[in-house]
């Protein structure tokens, strides 16, 4: 077998030190706001406990996850908790990414966030059982250790969504970015602008103007480019024929998919598979 390329080896993120805390009483911490050098990304399981800076408090509580990137100014007042189950990863990234901010990142619970929190621990559990197994103790596994890679990627792919992909979709427009998750979301099937509008909080006619105003398309024609992006994917990767692909993306009959696909490709669907087949 041959060596495998850098890129399918090279770690995006190295921890340092990590561990869980666990506790029904306050526990001794310091109160003095720090700042630290690497960064630190900690995952409330249950309960909740103080934090703060110079200029805020508030509780960082249950499916919370929050993100210290270096020099942010921070107190996790563990004197000041209830209930508190928590995992806490202390890490480098191997390439010097730029913040443009140093202040600390804290993404308030939903389902996604209960989903990352119940996989992490699992992961933690099954790769690195230290790390569950002695609750208020924190241990270096080392620089080399392979067994916490799969909790590495998954720290890299919570950072990478929440700290750098999402306040950059703020400045390109968190309505385009949006309105392309709910696009996404369907899998190719229609959404309706009345639809997108009210998942959205918007207007109909508010929805039209500021598509309208950033692209120079109509609301309907950007949503259709989305969508039609997703059924180039199941051309090119699915075996589903032409009608099956037709229904799995909401279409009655295959002529009108043929229609709606040629009208933003210029190219029939069958012509389209040749291409990325053959």
């Amino acid at each position: 077998m041959s060596t495998p390329n850098n890129i399918f080896i090279r770690r995006n993120l190295i921890i340092r030190f990590c561990g869980e805390i666990s506790s029904k009483k306050p526990l001794p911490c310091t109160k003095q706001i720090h700042r630290h050098s690497y960064w630190q990304m900690s995952f409330v399981m249950k309960g909740r406990v103080e934090l703060y800076n110079e200029t805020e408090t508030m509780q960082f509580s249950a499916g919370d996850i929050l993100i210290l990137p270096p020099r942010s100014s921070h107190v996790i007042n563990f004197s000041k908790l209830e209930n508190l189950q928590m995992l806490s990863f202390k890490f480098d990234l191997t390439e010097d990414y730029h913040s443009s901010s140093d202040k600390f990142l804290l993404v308030r619970q939903d389902k996604f966030t209960r989903h990352w929190i119940n996989v992490l621990e699992e992961l933690s559990r099954s790769f690195c059982p230290l790390i569950m197994a002695n609750s208020n103790q924190q241990f270096s596994p080392g620089d080399d250790s392979s067994m916490l890679m799969p909790i590495e990627d998954l720290l890299w792919s919570i950072l990478r969504f929440y700290y750098f992909i999402k306040p950059q979709s703020r400045l390109d427009g968190e309505l385009f970015f949006r309105l392309r998750e709910l696009v996404n979301a369907e899998g190719g099937r229609p959404l309706t602008v009345s639809d997108a509008a009210r998942k959205l909080g918007y207007s109909v006619g508010h929805l039209r103007t500021l598509v309208k105003a950033r692209t120079g398309e109509s609301t309907k024609n950007f949503i259709d480019r989305q969508r039609v992006n997703i059924i180039c994917n199941y051309l090119k990767y699915s075996d589903l024929n032409i009608s099956e692909l037709a229904e799995q993306t909401g279409f009655s009959n295959p002529l009108h998919f043929y229609r709606f696909f040629r009208k933003y490709t210029d190219t029939s669907p069958s012509a389209f598979r040749r291409e990325c087949w053959h």
